[in-house]
């Protein structure tokens, strides 16, 4: 309950504010023009002036000194003046003393005001204040003074008047999004908002800023209510009638316009003292819609209150305009000018009302129509008045109102216009012509809808026979009321009927044609009419004969078997016969019948099939309208029938037939009952083989069949008692013997291959015979298998495949029959070239280095001969440098005066012509030369070597005496130097840099022996 109050507080308090700020605008813009009237007043003194700028603002503030009010009723009266009141209140009393005389004045005015005092004014009792300004609105601004009616009744007709594209129901949400407000403007003033009825609901500000903002600037109709308070659901009604009372104004005048522009002649200028006479009331209707009160002429002035109850009572019936005020009230001349613009308005968009009994109907289609068939009829609606889009047709089923057929409506004249419609079912129907939503007289009228369609005549026998009754059954249930009608040979015969179904029955007399018309409603019924073909059974009868049918048995009339079906055919005078059972075929036993079929050929021709279950004598009767053709009856004998369906058959167990071997294939016939064996075999050479069929026991047979041809396809046909039995024709294929030297096999498998690289041959067993395939593998154990698959073109055409993993020499033996086939076994060398690479690679390094140790052993040699030729050369130097010089004194040679050393090795010719007498100088630059090419490393000299070096270079004792005794020139120390030369060929190194520019050689790194 706490919730409910809060919200109904909350409500309150937002119409007030709305509604405080709405009137307040309203207070505005009165004192504002009043004051603009007489701001060029020059008597207003120094306080006037000062009033003259008060607004309202706060009504607890504003209103509390009573002035504005004041000012506000004289402006609304029209210029009257309060007298008395104190213009610059101070004290309480002043200003509840100018509140009372404002209250006083406004009473003085006809004006109640109700539960209201000057201290709720002055205390700022706003609900008593805005209650006080709603009755000043309404008295003054709405214009409702004198009349009974609620001024927002007034204003909903006056809205609805001018907006006749929209239906405005109250003075609230109706006008929230806008397009009311947007049209209204565009009523007064056609052109500024053409698409009003287009414009979005969702864009509720947008609009009602637009027409606010159009009203303003075209129509001087000031916003003293905002857009957010217009669009807001709980809109307070009224402020919004407050703000559209603003628009009386200028619709006054345009409606004054339209007034003046259809009575010219009238000079009507006001909305009060000019109806009073209803003679201008009487004038606009004629106008506005001719022959409306066609003695409006005659109406004269002194009658006026008869003038106007006339006008008004026949606008209410035949345009529909609401009476929102009485006769009394226009004839009195103190009528609200609002009530009357608003009753007169309502005449712009009245438009003239039919009379539904002034309307016709007349046609066959309101009395009886045919289902499937456009029923019609006619409205006359000439003296009904303006009945365009006004005349409704609803044709619906009497007993089920949820048919309803559809009507159409088409006018042929002024006036006049010609109904169809078409039912679907048969049945009463109703329709319900109306006028205006009333009904025209006779209206709804009774329609029987029948269907001739629906008549069902029963099954009838076209075919009768003299003196046999005929009886003809029609069913009318379905087809609607109505009457059935039967002539024989246009004659009309009585019927009898029971509900809905009609009899008729007659008897012919002679044979011959006799037609029967049947009618429903006069209309032919479906299969009418029927005509009879009258004929005699006995005449009939006697042109039938039989005969055994073509393809059939000949014995099929006089002997058969058991579960046989047996043909003979029945040649009658006409086709057709059976369709009434004319023609009847029976096989009747002793103790049972046959099962007969009967089948017209529709060439006077019929077959007749029969199928006996038991053995025994039967007779065969054909009738014809009851009567026995001629040669009927006739003896019939069924025996016991073979059963070719019980033997069973076992063919050869040979999976491969080959020529020339005998196959055995055995038949048992145990239970099959009596019968004889027949078998014979057909090749496919079209040669036929007749089989000898050998009883084994009782009931068991031995059929035997040696085929010659080979490569041939055979079918066996048993037979017993002339049937063939189960599993048969047995067909078989006959291959020719094994032949080894026609399988042909080749393929790049039978080739040198590979390791890992799958091989692939094919075998062609196609001419071969049959026989059995065997392939093998001879060579390295496991390297590899072959398989075998079969071609999906023809499966005696093999696909072998292997892939080998070893190398090696293979043998690949193909056998047909145990028999190798051409070419068998085919040799295959599988060769692994990663391992030949392998092989070739160490080859090529033995070669290799059996070249290199030939080389060595080649520089070995050539180097020892060498060092034998320098040995030589160096021996017979120095003999002949021992030898004694030509002319010398001494036994000696020059040679043989120096010390030296044994010569061990000689390095080339240099050494040798150092070993020849030569000058001391010499020797000491081939001494310097030598060690010149001595190896880089002198580390590597042996300790004795340099032992002997520096024994060698040592001076003797007997040198160094001569030496000090006495200086000798260079070149006798030249003389003088030994020549110690150690050859050793192991320490010499060949180097790839020569600081001498000696290719491949280098100096000798270390200390050089001083040897001079």
């Amino acid at each position: 309950m706490n919730s409910h109050r809060v919200s109904k507080n909350v409500g309150e308090k937002r119409w007030m504010q709305t509604q405080s700020k709405t009137f307040s605008n309203w207070m505005n813009v009165h004192l504002s023009k009043q004051r603009r009237g007489t701001s060029a007043n020059e008597d207003n003194d120094h306080d006037d002036k000062k009033q003259s700028f008060r607004k309202v603002r706060n009504w607890a503030e504003d209103l509390q000194d009573g002035l504005l009010l004041i000012e506000l009723a004289e402006g609304l009266t029209g210029g009257k003046k309060v007298r008395g009141y104190t213009k610059n209140p101070r004290l309480e009393v002043q200003k509840l003393e100018n509140i009372e005389l404002a209250l006083k004045f406004i009473e003085q005015e006809g004006i109640r005001t109700v539960n209201i005092g000057p201290q709720d004014i002055y205390q700022g009792n706003l609900k008593l204040t805005l209650g006080l300004i709603w009755t000043l609105v309404q008295h003054y601004q709405i214009g409702t003074r004198n009349t009974r009616i609620s001024s927002k009744k007034i204003l909903l007709t006056w809205t609805n008047a001018l907006l006749p594209d929209l239906t405005i129901t109250n003075m609230t949400t109706d006008w929230t999004d806008g397009r009311a407000l947007c049209g209204l403007v565009e009523n007064l003033r056609p052109g500024l908002c053409p698409d009003y009825l287009d414009l979005p609901t969702s864009n509720k500000v947008e609009n009602v800023r637009l027409g606010l903002d159009l009203a303003e600037e075209h129509l001087a109709v000031p916003q003293v209510i905002e857009p957010e308070d217009l669009v807001a659901p709980d809109v307070d009604e009224r402020s919004v009638m407050t703000y559209l009372s603003y628009f009386v104004e200028p619709a006054k005048e345009q409606l004054l316009q339209w007034i003046r522009l259809i009575l010219p002649e009238l000079d009507i200028s006001n909305f009060t003292t000019d109806w009073r006479d209803g003679i201008a009331l009487a004038t606009l209707m004629h106008r506005l819609h001719n022959k409306l009160l066609p003695d409006y002429e005659t109406m004269v002035p002194e009658h006026g209150l008869e003038n106007l109850q006339k006008a008004m009572n026949e606008a209410e019936y035949r345009l529909g305009v609401d009476k929102l005020i009485k006769a009394e009230d226009i004839f009195d001349p103190q009528v609200d000018e609002m009530s009357v613009i608003t009753y007169i308005a309502q005449f712009k968009t009245a438009r003239l009302r039919p009379l539904p009994g002034e309307c016709l109907c007349s046609g066959v289609g309101l009395q009886k129509a045919i289902v499937g068939k456009p029923a019609r009829f006619v409205i006359d609606g000439s003296r009904a008045g303006e009945i365009d889009d006004k005349i409704v047709v609803n044709v619906k089923k009497k007993d089920d109102g949820a048919v309803v057929v559809e009507a159409t409506t088409e006018q042929k004249s002024d006036g006049v216009y010609e109904v169809k419609y078409t039912c679907a079912e048969a049945g009463p129907y109703e329709v319900d012509v109306r006028l205006a939503n009333e009904s025209v007289p006779s209206s709804p009228f009774a329609v029987d809808v029948y269907d001739p369609t629906q008549c069902r005549i029963n099954s009838v026998n076209t075919r009768a026979l003299v003196r046999e009754r005929v009886e003809v059954t029609v069913d009318c249930s379905k087809a609607g009321n109505g009457k059935l009608n039967v002539t024989i040979d246009g004659d009309e015969v009585e019927t009898r009927c029971v509900g809905k179904l009609y009899t008729y029955a007659f008897v012919p007399k002679v044979a011959g044609s006799t037609a029967m018309g049947i009618t429903f409603n006069g209309h032919p019924v479906p299969d009418a009419p029927i005509r009879f073909d009258v004929i005699d059974p006995v005449e009939e009868a006697a042109r039938c004969t039989v005969a055994p049918a073509s393809d059939g048995n000949e014995k099929a009339l006089s002997l058969g078997y058991t579960s046989t079906r047996y043909r003979f055919t029945v040649r009658a005078p006409a086709a057709g016969l059976l369709d009434n059972d004319a023609l009847t075929v029976a096989v009747q036993g002793v103790a049972t019948a046959a099962d007969v079929d009967l089948i017209d050929n529709g060439d006077g021709t019929y077959d007749v099939e029969y199928v006996a279950d038991r053995p025994g004598a039967y007779l065969i009767q054909v009738s014809l309208y009851g009567k026995l053709i001629p040669g009927m009856p006739t003896k019939l004998t069924i025996r016991e029938k073979p059963m070719a369906a019980k033997c069973v058959f076992h063919p050869d167990k040979t999976k491969h037939k080959i020529s020339g071997k005998t196959l055995t294939f055995y038949v048992d016939t145990t239970n099959a009952g009596a019968g004889r064996l027949a078998a014979a075999t057909y090749s496919q050479k079209h040669e036929v083989t007749k089989l000898d069929c050998q009883k084994v026991s009782n009931g068991r047979y031995k059929l035997e069949f040696t085929p010659k041809d080979g490569k041939c396809r055979y079918a066996l046909h048993v037979r017993w008692a002339r049937q063939p039995i189960p599993d048969t024709p047995y067909v078989f294929r006959v291959w020719p013997g094994p032949d080894a030297s026609r399988v042909v096999v080749d393929g790049p498998g039978l080739n040198d291959g590979t390791v890992d690289e799958p091989g692939e041959f094919r075998i062609d067993t196609r001419e071969a015979g049959v026989g059995l395939l065997s392939v093998r593998v001879r060579g390295v154990k496991g390297s590899f298998k072959i398989h075998l698959e079969h071609d999906k073109s023809d499966p005696r055409y093999l696909n072998a495949t292997y892939n080998p993993k070893e190398e090696g020499d293979y043998h690949i033996s193909v056998r047909w029959a145990d028999c190798d086939v051409p070419g068998s076994p085919f040799p295959v060398r599988i060769r692994d070239p990663e391992a030949e690479q392998k092989r070739e690679e160490e080859k090529e390094k033995r070669m290799q280095e059996r070249a290199e140790r030939a080389e060595r052993r080649k520089k070995k040699e050539e180097m020892l001969e060498r060092k034998r030729v320098e040995e030589k050369a160096a021996r017979e130097a120095l003999e002949r440098a021992m030898a004694p010089a030509e002319g010398s004194d001494s036994p000696y040679g020059e040679a043989a005066r120096v010390r030296t050393l044994p010569v061990r090795y000689a390095k080339d010719s240099l050494v040798a012509e150092s070993a020849q007498a030569m000058p001391r100088s010499e020797i000491r630059q081939s001494s310097q030369s030598y060690y010149q090419h001595r190896p880089l490393n002198s580390r590597h000299r042996s300790s004795s070597f340099k032992a002997r070096k520096d024994a060698a270079t040592k001076p003797s004792r007997k040198g160094k005496k001569e030496k000090k005794k006495k200086k000798v020139s260079k070149d006798e120390e030249e003389s003088h130097v030994p020549l110690y030369h150690e050859f050793d060929l192991k320490r010499t190194q060949e180097l790839s840099f020569s600081p001498t520019g000696l290719p491949g050689r280098k100096f000798l790194t270390g200390r050089r022996p001083d040897v001079f």
